[in-house]
């Protein structure tokens, strides 16, 4: 069976990635983060400290409360890929 797409948890920052013509590489360079930080944020993997947050919106020069807020669907597309490895693991 293919991999689900993958949606990002916060659509609005991975939408001004595309916008502004932004690379992961360079967003985590402006915002003072490892590239991979980014990248395990833009998947839901973490969550961004209050610090971080503040840093990406003012590289980007937007909003930190639209460019955070979260996709719900796609958190619960991911609880359900977690829950599906789970069961196919202990299966």
């Amino acid at each position: 069976m293919p991999a689900p797409t993958r949606r990002p948890f916060y659509p609005e920052l991975s939408a001004e990635l595309a916008r502004q013509g932004l690379s992961h590489t360079e967003l985590a360079a402006a915002a003072d983060c490892a590239p991979g930080t980014l990248t395990h944020l833009l998947r839901g993997r973490m969550r961004p400290s209050p610090a971080l947050r503040a840093r990406i919106a003012e590289a980007l020069r937007r909003d930190e409360q639209e460019l955070f807020t979260v996709d719900e669907d796609a958190v619960r597309a991911a609880a359900e890929r977690f829950v599906t490895r789970a069961m196919a693991a202990n299966a």
